[in-house]
């Protein structure tokens, strides 16, 4: 039997863990497997060790893991494997199928746009966007935030966008809202879920007045992204797979 296994980054906030479950509450009603789970890299439980256990004892003989992250960054690229390494060891039955960060979609420029309208954002005359992305040590991380950023500016040809991160890569948004001068500007945060590091956007709109648009996790077009992804694990013909994927036991 198939398990799909959802794999969140984690927050401390009760209210974040939440808007993870409601945001993926329409995907698991689309998706045909009688198997879902939801699990955590940090700070919330179940983990993704715990949450792979759970898929074993519920029968599971394939866990397709989900990574719920929009970056290639330490999460992605050792976290998640170092773990299904660990868990093969313990259940050599299972074959683990480990997809791909969402990232790459095209839906996430749709989403981001969005974002903006459901903020008015056409109707400001002076367009000022700051995109903020989470960080990281990768050099990887600020190269994707620059391509999305440039690929949101063909959407938006008349708006100046401004890349920043919370942490690890400059410039760091906090220096950004120190220095700025402009009365309004729109921060569009490249992030999932609310969580300790959306706290920190919330206060810096209210101290400089500035208009800070929501989340990308209920967006229609990350749940599209995510349906698709799991989906193609879930049908019979392998054309519909495509080639963004890892399964990690032919490793």
């Amino acid at each position: 039997m198939q398990a799909i296994l959802y794999v969140s980054h984690g927050t401390r906030k009760r209210s974040g863990r939440k808007e993870v479950y409601s945001s993926l509450a329409p995907v698991i009603k689309k998706v045909n497997s009688p198997l879902q789970k939801i699990c955590f890299l940090q700070f919330s439980r179940p983990t993704l060790l715990e949450g792979i256990e759970m898929c074993v004892k519920e029968g599971a003989t394939t866990i397709i893991i989900v990574p719920l992250l929009l970056l290639k960054a330490d999460h992605a690229t050792y976290d998640i494997p170092q773990a299904i390494i660990s868990a093969r060891r313990k259940y050599p039955f299972i074959q683990f199928i480990y997809e791909e960060p969402l990232g790459e979609e095209e839906k996430l420029i749709d989403a981001l746009y969005e974002a903006l309208l459901m903020k008015q954002f056409l109707e400001v005359p002076q367009r000022h966007v700051l995109l903020v992305g989470r960080g990281g040590r990768s050099p990887q991380v600020k190269q994707h935030l620059i391509q999305v950023s440039e690929r949101l500016q063909r959407k938006l040809p008349e708006t100046e966008i401004t890349i920043c991160f919370l942490y690890g890569h400059k410039p760091h948004f906090q220096d950004i809202v120190n220095e700025a001068t402009e009365k309004q500007r729109f921060i569009l945060p490249f992030l999932l879920f609310d969580g300790r590091l959306f706290a920190s956007l919330t206060q810096a709109a209210k101290k400089k007045g500035w208009i800070l648009c929501d989340t990308l996790g209920s967006s229609a077009h990350v749940r599209d992204i995510v349906t698709k992804r799991i989906n193609r694990w879930l049908t019979d013909k392998e054309k519909e797979r495509g080639e963004v994927y890892v399964i990690t036991n032919d490793k």
